[in-house]
Order: structure tokens, then sequence, then C-alpha cells
């Protein structure tokens, strides 16, 4: 969002919204190849499904899912491709950078979005949490 004015039930809502989606994709596609795996991404849902996404305790819930994700699209990864994101200048030649852009399967194209969920809901935890310590910063000064 990143909006200076969002308010936080504005954030709590989008990041409700958020997990739930993010909820629903984890349910509907497998992470990882071990069943340590699957109990991770159980645990975490079920930390999501609580409600209570400003909580702590899901710090580590949700950087548990992020690791596993990652390694999930590494395990999805066919191959890759070089991607050359810049431009060509008559004085200098190319300028801009040259990236490696991971090719991968279909399911990893899924976990690829599940982990671009994931990301957004941290970002949205965080920026909530941001925004509630402002508050009571200003509450506890007047």
């Amino acid at each position: 969002m990143n909006q200076i004015n969002t308010s936080l039930e504005d954030l709590l809502v989008a990041a409700c919204g958020d997990a739930r989606a993010l909820s629903e994709g984890l349910q509907a596609t497998y992470v990882g190849s071990r069943a340590s795996d699957a109990h991770a991404v159980r645990r975490c849902i079920s930390g999501l499904e609580t409600g209570d996404l400003l909580r702590s305790d899901l710090d580590g819930s949700l950087a548990e899912l992020r690791r596993r994700l990652q390694s999930a699209l590494v395990e999805e990864t066919i191959d890759t491709e070089t991607y050359f994101d810049g431009y060509f200048d008559p004085d200098f030649g190319d300028v801009g950078t040259v990236r490696e852009i991971p090719i991968l399967t279909d399911h990893g194209h899924a976990l690829a979005a599940l982990f671009e969920r994931l990301e957004a809901l941290i970002e949205l935890r965080q920026e909530a949490r941001d925004l509630l310590r402002a508050e009571r910063l200003l509450v506890s000064l007047m």
C-alpha cells in the first residue's frame, strides 16, 4: 500500500484478505518435496487463519514458509534465461544490467504466485505494525 494516509483498519483489512488468499493457495498447492514441508505449511496456515496477523509468534512461521517456498522454487526451476534490462547508448554502448530469469515449471509458477502473496502479506503486516507503534507513541505523548 505504502500510502501515508492509509488507516490501520485499511491495512489490516488488506492483510486479512491477503492472508485468506495465501491460505487458500497454500492448501491447493503442494509446497516442497518432504513431509516436513507439508507440516510447516499446515502450521503456518493455522497461524494465518486465527486472524490475529500482528502477533509476533507469526513472524517465525512466515519466515519458515518464505524459506520453504524459496527452496521449492529452486526445485521447480527448469533452466534460466539471460535478460538485458537497459538501453543502447551510442556513446557508451549497452547501459543496464543483465539478469538471469528462472524458467519455472507450471507448478513453479503457482509457487511463485504464492511467494509474491507471502511477500505482500509480510510487507502489509510490517506497515500495520509501524502504524500501530506510531499511534501508540502519539497517544503516550498526549
